[in-house]
């Protein structure tokens, strides 16, 4: 830039470089005022929040966005009314959409963190209203008495008890919002106001025609068409709600109890019935009718527009159904899963620790499944998330401890899936015993010994073991003692061990290396003959039939030469 500047002062003078210094410093306050202009644009954009700096801030958004709701939605309701269709309009769905906005963005003004998950949309929209109604019959201060600082902790509205509180923390901080207090008393305060003339020269109270008509802030068309051809639809009150609401409300409690009764029936019929198909059908589908009952109720609920505390009894009742009938739904199909799974495996002849480890991994993952389901449900009734899992921790470490030999056995149960030292079927030996593999479960292992005798182990004690699968050894061994008679010819006894030999030779499961025909002893008794052999055999191919049939080939030999007096 100096130099920039130097050859300017050089070549063109002085007033070069004044006219190129005035045209930065232009540059400059143009951008600053660009600037300036694009600032408030951010500050007040459609996604800027809204201003709760102050009490005075905080009630001029809450009225601002609570009113504009109030218009649109009687605005569109107005145009529905007027028009003979049972139908809304796709500009309605617009209107309802934006009526949606303001009312949110008007809640953004009130404390409703003591509101419980499962009422919360609802509770939302009925405050909104509510406090709407109220502040159009209270008088209030002039826009200069309401304190436009932040210096205030609280301000409540003079000759009222609704007030205003600064959040103190969280990603609020510094905002003023109607106390969780004055949200819980609002109809307290409503029922003394309504009866009040309204101070803007409205006669409407959209409260109570949103209480009286179904659906959410703007009623579906074909309830005002009801309304023409009956005109005592919606004017009967019982309580805070219109009679035609109670009736609907009975009626829907009514088939769904008739609907569940006939699930029930279905049920056990479909249990006591062979297939296995039926019978997990059986197990989930009533459960499974209770979870679409709750729905189905909620989803009335809300059409019919049930408002009050009549709506949070019942909403809170029907979302705890829900969540139960939920993890009742994934608990009983893991089971019955599992169950199918087991036989199967069965039916493939794999009836061993595979099957077991697969039934108890679908239990075990559905149980977490349905303690998911439950924890969220929960949540939903206002129990914190974070101290169910806490107790879940505490619940599951005592358990642990209680149950530390069944979660011994367990792990022997594993270690032997996954060393695999026998398999169902198999001969083995340990600790002094034999017998056949039966069954090998996460908690015990069967083994049948030659007596019939059902010796069951535990997995942890079984898995420490010396255990010898003798019908895994790629060898086994065939011994034999032949006594012949001491008259025998010597020609005779040779021939016989000649052929002896040529046969363990011939075997294609015979080792030849290992082949042993020999004379061991002659007497004034008997010729004494000793054969050995050692057999190679597959893996998992049985041994017995091939010694077998190596002994009957010896003893047909032996028998020709007058030798039937073996002795094996």
């Amino acid at each position: 830039m100096a130099q920039l500047v130097v050859r300017l002062v050089r070549e063109s003078g002085g007033w070069a470089v004044l006219r190129f210094l005035t045209m930065i410093v232009i540059g400059l306050a143009a951008l600053a005022v660009v600037s300036a202009t694009i600032e408030p644009s951010a500050k007040g954009g459609p996604l800027a929040p809204p201003d709760t700096s102050s009490p005075r801030a905080a009630l001029t958004t809450f009225h601002k966005h609570s009113q504009a709701a109030e218009d649109v939605s009687w605005a569109a309701a107005n145009e529905i009314r007027k028009a003979n269709r049972f139908s809304w309009t796709p500009e309605t769905y617009k209107d309802a959409a934006r009526a949606e906005v303001e009312v949110g963005q008007a809640a953004r003004t009130l404390d409703l963190t003591g509101v419980l998950p499962a009422v919360y949309e609802r509770k939302k929209i009925e405050a909104v209203l509510l406090l709407n109604e109220i502040l159009d019959r209270v008088p209030l201060p002039p826009a200069d008495q309401i304190p436009g600082d932040a210096k205030l902790a609280s301000w409540t509205i003079p000759g009222t008890e609704i007030r205003l509180v600064k959040i103190t923390d969280g990603p609020r901080s510094g905002d003023y919002v109607f106390s969780p207090d004055t949200i819980a008393r609002l109809p307290e305060f409503y029922q003394k106001v309504r009866d009040l003339p309204s101070l803007s020269g409205s006669n409407l109270d959209y409260y109570q025609y949103y209480a009286r008509s179904p659906g959410g802030l703007i009623p579906p068309a074909w309830f005002h068409q009801i309304q023409k051809r009956f005109f005592v639809f919606g004017q009967i009150t019982i309580g805070h709600q219109a009679g035609w609401q109670w009736v609907a409300t009975l009626l829907a409690a009514l088939l769904i109890g008739i609907a569940l009764k006939l699930a029930r029936v279905l049920a056990r019929w479909l249990e006591n019935s062979v297939s296995p198909i039926s019978s997990f059908f059986g197990a989930v589908v009533f459960p499974a009718s209770l979870w679409v009952a709750a729905e189905s109720f909620t989803w009335v609920l809300n059409e019919a527009n049930i408002i009050g505390t009549l709506y949070e009894i019942l909403d809170l009742t029907t979302t705890t159904v829900s969540y139960i009938a939920r993890a009742w739904v994934v608990m009983a199909a893991a089971m019955r899963i599992a169950e199918l799974a087991h036989l199967w495996m069965k039916g493939q002849s794999r009836f061993s620790i595979d099957a077991s480890l697969v039934r108890t991994l679908i239990r075990v993952t559905g149980f977490m499944v349905a303690v998911a389901i439950l924890a969220q449900g929960l949540s939903q009734l206002g129990v914190p998330l974070m101290g169910i899992i806490a107790g879940l921790g505490i619940g599951g470490l005592a358990i642990a401890l209680a149950a530390q030999p069944t979660i011994e056995n367990l792990i022997g149960g594993v270690m032997l899936y996954l060393d695999r030292p026998v398999r169902v079927g198999d001969w083995c030996e340990f600790d002094s015993h034999r017998g056949v593999v039966e069954e090998i479960g996460l908690r015990s292992t069967r083994i049948r010994t030659r007596d019939k005798t059902l010796i069951t182990v535990t997995n942890a004690d079984f898995a420490k073991m010396k255990i010898i699968n003798l019908s895994r050894g790629d060898r086994g061994v065939v011994r034999l003692s032949l006594n012949l008679p001491y008259d025998m010819p010597v020609e005779s006894l040779e021939k016989l061990l000649s052929e002896m030999r040529a046969f363990l030779a011939a075997h294609k499961m015979v080792d030849e290396t290992s082949a042993a025909v020999y004379l061991a002893d002659l007497s004034n008794s008997a010729a004494k003959v000793e054969v050995s052999a050692d057999i190679i055999v597959e893996p998992g191919q049985k041994i017995s039939p091939i010694k077998e049939e190596l002994l009957l080939g010896l003893a047909r030999i032996a028998d020709r030469y007058d030798g039937r007096r073996i002795v094996a």
